[in-house]
């Protein structure tokens, strides 16, 4: 075994992980006996080493510093029958190496694998891409991780277009002790092996890839299985047929997920950044239209929309488990994401709204106005009512309480809404810095009969 592997005393003691996240590898050099071993070991060190992710010790990487964004959705291309009706989606999907800034700030960029399309977007308050709710906005090609949203509808079959553009080396070392894809077909290696890390050159490149999701019913050329690999090159696994997949979405509704299988280095993979959401919904079940999927309520920061403020959580809430937070100052704009009415509105709308305790005017400390937009009943950017902050209680929440004209609940009462949004506008007096004297915003009342998962809407 010593011609093998050097002694454990020989390997640091200090557990790293690689920049990319989620996998644990231990740093250190392995000898050889034999000169020839050796003249091959550097060899290989030289080809490959360069080519490795860099690796962070993990206790330096402080937990839960940065907001989880929502997912971006893939845009498809549709065809539609001779009535109207979508027949299919069609999706574009590149698989390629990027850089984002998985860490908190102040940390490089990690390498990452991602899958990347055409998605929507909007602009954040930092003039930033951020995912849009409501359909509106303007088509990027994004690339990410976890990879964007698949947003598919029952019996709506689905072509996807995978393609293979991993360039270079592998971040991670591939083992080829192991069985695996092996796209080069070179001999598995027999003792003394080199050192691992880095490993063998003729097994980082070409990078092999196919997408499996999980759970979702096709035929099996179109499974991902881990012998359907393919590369940039060219080269093919032995049950590869075509990396254009045909889903007939004939599943019942449900959540799944996508990710990289292929094989022998699915691990290394999808640790690497390949894997993402894919979602069917039905459009005949009552419960499962979009808009319904999120919680309606102030405890997601992604449920709202601003171009002049960022939006955070905050733990302190009235109801639930927490709060939007907003660092406003001026005039600012918080939209809701759409979501859907099944009766009229109440004669008032509530929301709990948080004062800093420091305020420079204690005269005037500002004012809440709402507005309400559903375009199915031509109800665009529609006034409801103003509430004074002015003599409201500081360092609380206020329980802020809008009547709804007659008109408002009389159209949105017509028929069933399928699009209606909220808008607040506040104008605070004074700029806010830091977390614990930021507007708060938690429960919405009186919202009757939502059909949004949330107890806030009544």
């Amino acid at each position: 075994m010593s011609n093998i592997v050097g002694p454990i005393s020989r390997y640091p003691k200090t557990l790293a992980i690689p920049v990319s996240i989620g996998l644990l590898g231990v740093l250190g050099n392995a000898c050889s006996a034999a000169d020839d071993a050796s003249e091959s070991v550097a060899r290989v060190n030289q080809a490959v080493t360069s080519a490795l992710a860099p690796q962070l010790p993990a206790s330096s990487i402080p937990k839960f510093q940065t907001q989880l964004q929502r997912f971006f959705d893939y845009v498809p291309t549709l065809t539609r029958n001779s009535q109207g009706q979508i027949t299919r989606k069609e999706f574009t999907v590149e698989i390629a190496k990027f850089q984002e800034q998985m860490l908190p700030a102040g940390f490089p960029a990690t390498p990452l694998f991602g899958y990347g399309g055409n998605v929507l977007v909007k602009t954040g308050p930092n003039g930033q891409d951020v995912p849009s709710f409501d359909g509106t906005g303007t088509v990027k090609f994004k690339r990410t991780s976890p990879g964007p949203k698949f947003e598919q509808t029952r019996l709506v079959p689905a072509l996807i277009h995978y393609r293979n553009k991993l360039e270079g080396q592998h971040f991670l070392p591939v083992d080829p002790t192991l069985d695996w894809a092996n796209p080069n077909n070179f001999p598995k290696p027999s003792p003394p092996f080199l050192p691992f890390p880095p490993g063998y050159a003729q097994a980082q490149s070409p990078i092999v890839h196919t997408t499996h999701t999980h759970g979702i019913e096709v035929k099996p050329e179109f499974d991902g299985t881990p012998d359907t690999w393919f590369t940039i090159n060219g080269i093919h696994g032995p049950e590869f047929v075509s990396n254009d997949y045909v889903q007939p979405s004939s599943n019942e509704s449900a959540a799944f997920w996508y990710h990289d299988h292929s094989f022998g280095v699915t691990r290394l993979d999808v640790g690497m950044g390949l894997s993402g959401y894919s979602i069917l919904r039905d459009p005949n079940n009552p419960l499962d239209r979009v808009g319904n999927a999120d919680i309606l309520g102030f405890e997601d920061p992604n449920d709202f929309s601003s171009s002049t403020v960022e939006l955070g959580s905050s733990p302190s809430h009235t109801e639930g488990s927490l709060s939007v937070s907003a660092k406003a100052k001026g005039f600012n704009v918080l939209k809701s994401r759409t979501f859907e009415l099944t009766n009229k509105l109440g004669t008032s709308v509530s929301v709990d709204l948080f004062l800093p305790p420091q305020q420079p005017n204690p005269f005037w400390l500002g004012a809440v106005q709402l507005y309400v937009d559903c375009p199915s009943k031509a109800v665009n950017n529609a006034f409801v009512s103003q509430v004074e902050l002015t003599g409201r209680t500081i360092n609380a929440f206020n329980q802020l309480s809008f009547p709804v004209p007659a008109a408002i609940p009389t159209k949105s009462a017509l028929a069933r809404i399928s699009a209606s949004r909220f808008r607040s506008t506040c104008r605070p007096t004074r700029p806010v810095r830091t977390s614990s004297t930021k507007f708060r915003v938690s429960r919405r009342r009186q919202i009757r009969r939502c059909r949004a998962a949330s107890s806030r809407c009544r």
